[in-house]
């Protein structure tokens, strides 16, 4: 699990990759040919409008066209995640971070417990798990198993270390108390009991 937190938060990795390419295929642009077909698409609006008699005040979709278009806006939430804010990391550099700390953790807890050392105090899965809710909801799934996987491992390894070191620390003690119990039905005659 640490291993793979780590390949997640490369620069080049899958999942930045992944949103990357998500930021670039979500942003349109118009070009030349689309300014022409706008434009036409405009003067028979307003020929129709003419002809009918309409007046229509509302807001002219096609005028606003050529600002953004509706899949630019629908996928915003994508862009600011790829965006920096006044010199600060964006919001996938502080996931990439974020996910390469939780890396280390993972690793640091494992080589802790291994050697019976305490694991490190800070979790880096919460503040993980709490990033993720200021995701865009398309990929907020995605992350959240991320963390569920990891908290998982987690538990999982404490309960291995749990279930080691009561072997280890309880294991003498309830060997000389299974001995005792033995000794005591062998010196007291069944019927005594």
């Amino acid at each position: 699990m640490p291993g793979r937190l780590q390949r997640l938060s490369q620069q080049e990795g899958a999942l930045s990759r992944l949103l990357q390419l998500i930021d670039r295929e979500t942003r349109l642009s118009l070009n030349s040919d689309n300014e022409g077909i706008l434009k036409r698409l405009r003067e028979r609006t307003v020929a129709l409008k003419t002809r009918l008699g309409v007046e229509d005040n509302a807001k002219d979709i096609l005028n606003d066209a050529s600002e953004q278009s509706a899949v630019t806006q629908h996928f915003a939430s994508f862009h600011r995640l790829t965006e920096s804010v006044e010199g600060r990391p964006g919001l996938l550099d502080q996931l990439r971070e974020t996910l390469a700390y939780a890396g280390v953790y993972l690793s640091a807890r494992e080589a802790s417990t291994a050697s019976g050392l305490s694991p490190p105090d800070v979790n880096p899965l919460e503040h993980l798990d709490s990033l993720t809710s200021t995701l865009p909801l398309l990929i907020r799934p995605l992350l959240s198993d991320v963390v569920n996987v990891g908290k998982g491992w987690v538990h999982a390894h404490q309960s291995v270390t749990l279930t080691k070191n009561w072997a280890q620390d309880l294991g003498p003690y309830c060997e000389r108390f299974v001995a005792l119990i033995r000794w005591v039905r062998n010196q007291v005659l069944p019927g005594e009991i």
